[in-house]
């Protein structure tokens, strides 16, 4: 969550090679949750409004997307739900203490789905790591982030596309660095995770919110 009513993910969970799926009729964003196999009295269901895909995405470029919820959450205690900060800078390799990647994806490659949030420290690389090994399949640019660890102890996997990339600040600030985007399935030796980087899309992200405000009111008044 970016706001009280925006949440990002990654466009490729919309439209993949499997379905394309860009309906909000279609989507309800499930706040507060944790454990999804069981009701903890902390999740908020609230229908998604809008889907906004980046209009240049293909084959894991440009892989980000806006949602927009049909009503605000409010941010209390009960729900455990907050925003996350943006980035107001590109973050490099030496910038940040730890980052955190967590998802409800496999904690093994044949393995299943996580009930539980799983949550792993990873660091920065610079891009010309992902880019040696990945670049045969994906053009690794600017907008890409490169993360993990390169001797396949953790790191993302299947199932965790579309969460969060937060980094730990030198000056105590909690940042969302990037969106998980794809990797080698599940952390395998030598092969670190890719992610959009957020200070990238940052410009793309305030359009497309203001646009879409700017929109409801010519509509409505």
């Amino acid at each position: 969550m970016i706001s009280q009513e925006w949440l990002l993910t990654a466009a490729h969970c919309i439209n993949n090679d499997l379905f394309n799926l860009p309906l909000a009729a279609l989507w309800t964003a499930v706040l507060g949750d944790w454990d999804r196999e069981m009701e903890e009295l902390t999740e908020e269901r609230i229908p998604v409004e809008k889907i906004i895909l980046h209009e240049r995405f293909h084959n894991f470029q440009h892989d980000i997307a806006l949602m927009k919820l049909s009503r605000p959450i409010k941010f209390t205690s009960k729900t455990r739900v907050r925003a996350v900060c943006l980035p107001n800078k590109r973050l490099t390799h030496n910038q940040t203490d730890f980052c955190v990647a967590t998802g409800w994806g496999r904690d093994l490659e044949d393995g299943l789905l996580a009930g539980k949030l799983l949550e792993t420290k990873v660091p920065v690389h610079d891009n010309a790591i992902c880019k040696k090994k990945y670049g045969h399949a994906v053009h690794i640019r600017s907008g890409h982030l490169c993360a993990g660890h390169l001797d396949g102890s953790t790191g993302t996997c299947v199932g965790d596309s579309g969460g969060p990339l937060q980094c730990a600040m030198s000056d105590g600030r909690w940042i969302l660095a990037g969106i998980t985007s794809f990797g080698s399935g599940c952390a395998k030796p030598g092969f670190p995770d890719v992610y959009t980087r957020m200070s990238y899309y940052l410009p793309w992200i305030k359009t497309k919110m203001k646009t879409y405000r700017s929109d409801l009111r010519k509509r409505y008044g």
